[in-house]
């Protein structure tokens, strides 16, 4: 039997075969075409999906193809992975697109037998299809700030710039078939990754122009491979902002140091000063009602003072005991390192360290009495807090800018959210904060504004800050972020850059290319790494100078191995539609979806609520949570889960 592509085809119209087995097959064949095509173009092939998109592009076919062959792959998957049976209407379907597509790679016409037409009408199966949803953009108003489109990259022209994209998904109100992008001046740096990877991308902001091409306010590559904001802040320096830096982070060796357990306990200090606030709150509101309602009080007389109460300067509170705190909880808190780190096992180590702590904690406590706030306006809060809306490190998504972080402490107030960054740093700067911290607290607010819809012409609301809790009697102890557009996109196009950098290691298929791509890790510019990490650096180079040609090979191929992981961790197989998403599979995946893999928890009713609850509260479980859960869908009468 011949192999040739036309005979292959021919062997796939099987009348007696059922859906199921035809529809793997001319995925198969699909495949085996595109990556023929592509191999003889020399051109990267990345998935199967981008790789139709980018064929029907440099052949110049049909978007109707084009959403034909989509439809194959997808059912295709749905049959391997999903125990889809399939139909005959998208076997047909499929079968004449993919004739389709032999015709225009060849210039020979497929005139061989074709599966029967069937009886049925076509079924759509993509509909259902969570890597559909993958897909979906939501489009606004062409100058509408908060509209975003999801597209693919289906070429790119390295010599004139152009990078010719089209919709993920049809949408109304956006173009129907390829049209090429005019980059920002701050994410020109996309070109590279873009040609290399042809990736998704998200377009914040587009505007149609009169010669057919968009202009977005910002880009975004790959959006649902998520990057934390302390990474990514990282990367800023003052001279600049470099993607680089975060990759030659994540190989230096993370050592224990005096400065970062100090760090961690003044974050413990912080949790502990607001939620022992938050407790005598809760306290004296008790106290008020009972009291009022032995004294008769007026309904309005009992609402006022318990107001009051909820004012952290409140009168005749008990402060935190500090003291209890540094005798009790300190060693469990840090056990390995104050047990282990040479700087503690001096004489007057672990009293400094003690006499450092109270240091700080007296700036903690005057910001949090004096509501985070400077001398001027300016500063995070002006009235004193109020702990009912205060939230301790909430983590927050943005699938829209690819971001991901917790947040030290986030305020609802009438104005927005504020939030306020903590920092324990040995030098603390005399007026504006340094920039890596800046940028975190930049892109924690970008981040907010993603999640709660602030965004363009209402960015900015609530007041974002850096507290120095190391601050000197006579420095200001909080320092406004203001906000800065041209920095956030500088930000912006260094994850853009990292996460290009991480695909293409991900993708790698040699030594060769994973050394070239970790050419910032094995020859490092020292002079544009910051001196913290300048020692280390230098240090990594000399391993790797130093290193036989065995240990390289095995270090390339370990890097090559913990990309890909890193890739399907964030991003999911995208052949295995049922099992896709990795973390991305949070918002990509529909609810049914999320129940069937028990990502999803509903129907639970919170019988006790001991978050605030002792550390030795029910024998030593501490603060926790009791609810009830259904059982068979009627509401369990056996008794509370705790979790």
């Amino acid at each position: 039997m011949s192999d040739t592509p036309h005979a292959r085809l021919a062997a796939l119209a099987d009348p007696l075969a059922a859906p199921a087995e035809q529809l793997p097959r001319l995925r198969k064949l699909l495949e085996a075409l595109l990556r023929a095509d592509y191999k003889r173009r020399k051109a990267p092939f990345g998935n199967l999906f981008q790789a139709i998109g980018g064929a029907c592009y440099s052949l110049e076919l049909a978007s109707g193809l084009r959403d034909r062959l989509q439809d194959l792959r997808l059912a295709a998957n749905l049959v391997l992975h999903e125990s889809y049976p399939g139909t005959a209407a998208e076997v047909a379907a499929g079968f004449a697109a993919v004739a389709e597509l032999l015709e225009a790679l060849t210039g020979e016409p497929y005139t061989g037998p074709v599966p029967p037409a069937p009886a049925e009408a076509p079924v759509v199966a993509t509909a259902s299809l969570p890597t559909l949803l993958s897909r979906i953009s939501s489009p606004g108003s062409e100058a509408d700030p908060r509209a975003v489109w999801r597209v693919q990259v289906v070429h790119v022209e390295l010599p004139t710039g152009t990078i010719t994209v089209a919709m993920s998904a049809a949408a109304d109100g956006c173009p129907a078939g390829p049209f090429a992008l005019e980059l920002p001046d701050a994410y020109e740096n996309l070109l590279l990754p873009a040609a290399a990877l042809h990736p998704a991308l998200n377009l914040i902001g587009p505007v149609r122009l009169s010669d057919g091409r968009v202009r977005p306010r910002r880009v975004v590559l790959e959006p649902d491979y998520l990057i934390s904001v302390t990474t990514l802040a990282e990367c800023a320096q003052r001279d600049g902002t470099h993607g680089e830096l975060a990759l030659l982070k994540s190989f230096l060796p993370d050592e224990p140091s005096r400065s970062l357990v100090v760090g961690n306990l003044v974050n413990r200090l912080l949790d502990e000063e607001v939620s022992h606030a938050a407790n005598q709150v809760a306290v004296s509101s008790e106290q008020v009602i009972v009291s009022s309602g032995q004294l008769a009080v007026g309904q309005e007389a009992a609402d006022s003072q318990t107001a009051n109460n909820q004012e952290l300067t409140t009168k005749n509170q008990p402060d935190f005991d500090l003291e209890h705190f540094l005798t009790k909880k300190l060693f469990r808190a840090e056990p390995l390192t104050l047990s282990t780190l040479p700087e503690f096992q001096t004489r007057n180590g672990v009293p400094e360290l003690l006499t450092d702590l109270r240091r700080h904690h007296r700036t903690l406590r005057q910001a949090r009495q004096q509501g985070f706030a400077a001398l001027s306006r300016t500063g995070y809060q002006q009235p004193p807090l109020r702990l009912a809306d205060c939230f301790l490190e909430p983590t927050f998504l943005s699938a829209t800018y690819g971001l991901q972080g917790r947040l030290d402490l986030l305020h609802e107030s009438p104005t927005g959210y504020d939030l306020v960054e903590l920092k324990s740093s040995v030098k603390v700067p005399v007026a504006e904060p340094w920039t890596n911290h800046a940028a975190q607290a930049q892109l924690y607010r970008l981040l907010l504004e993603s999640v709660f819809g602030a965004d363009g012409e209402t960015a900015g609301r609530g007041r974002t800050s850096i507290l120095y809790s190391n601050a000197a009697e006579d420095q200001p102890a909080v320092r406004p972020v203001v906000q800065n557009l041209a920095f956030v996109d500088q930000l912006l196009a260094a994850r853009n850059q990292l996460v290009g950098l991480e695909l293409q290691l991900a993708r790698a298929t040699g030594p060769g290319q994973v050394a070239a791509l970790l050419a910032p890790v094995l020859r490092p510019n020292l002079a544009a790494i910051p001196p913290f990490n300048r020692e280390k650096a230098e240090k990594t180079a000399r391993v790797w100078a130093d290193a036989d040609r065995t240990e390289r090979a095995y270090c390339l191929e370990l890097t090559r191995f913990a990309a890909r992981e890193m890739r399907l961790a964030l991003l999911g197989d995208e052949s295995r539609p049922g099992d896709a998403g990795g973390q991305a599979g949070l918002w990509l995946l529909p609810q049914a979806r999320k129940h069937q893999n028990f990502s999803l928890l509903d129907e639970l009713e919170l019988l006790e609520d001991h978050s605030n609850a002792p550390d030795d509260a029910r024998d030593g479980l501490g603060p926790h949570l009791i609810f009830q859960r259904p059982v068979g869908g009627v509401k369990s009468t056996s008794g509370p889960a705790t979790r």
